[in-house]
């Protein structure tokens, strides 16, 4: 059954780090729907007309979409925080997507509008788990919102995993 997703309802609108080279992510509060190119020009063209149908304006500095009232998040994984260290004491438990900006980390759960915001200045360290693959640590600092400690989240690969460290640092 097709379902049709309306523009202004999606958080974000970008390139996506998917298997395909060339795919736009359209994000929503419950989903994400990839749409695969079949060149760089094409998926650019699709890009610029669904952020401005959305609302978007192009950044006059360096043509990257800003929306206005909404960070353009450059990057965002779907992960599972886990019972333990800052998942338990903050509740950070479950899905969620883990979104990045140039100067902010963002915890979206999934289904909700509002997220967890901390500065990238506030993490001390990021590590992946190379022997089980799967898993992401951010340690925060005790400016961090939630206070000192470490966050860690599950991820559906080890490409994933090694893509968010390699990005966040």
């Amino acid at each position: 059954m097709l379902e049709s997703i309306g523009l202004k309802a999606c958080f974000n609108i970008s390139r996506t780090d998917s298997k395909c080279k060339y795919s736009i992510a359209l994000h929503t509060h419950n989903d994400c729907v990839r749409i695969a190119m079949s060149n760089e020009d094409e998926m650019n063209d699709w890009l610029r007309v669904m952020n401005s149908l959305a609302g978007e304006e192009e950044d006059q500095v360096d043509n990257l979409p800003q929306s206005i009232g909404k960070p353009h998040f450059e990057h965002i994984w779907l992960v599972t925080a886990l019972n333990k260290g800052l998942g338990s004491k903050e509740n950070i438990i479950g899905p969620y997507r883990l979104c990045l900006t140039s100067k902010e980390v963002t915890l979206l759960k999934v289904g909700e509008h509002d997220g967890r915001n901390g500065m990238l200045s506030v993490i001390r360290n990021v590590s992946h788990d190379a022997t089980f693959g799967c898993f992401f640590h951010i340690e925060l600092g005790r400016l961090a919102p939630t206070g000192p400690g470490l966050l860690s989240l599950k991820t559906e690969d080890n490409n994933i995993a090694q893509n968010m460290h390699l990005l966040i640092l």
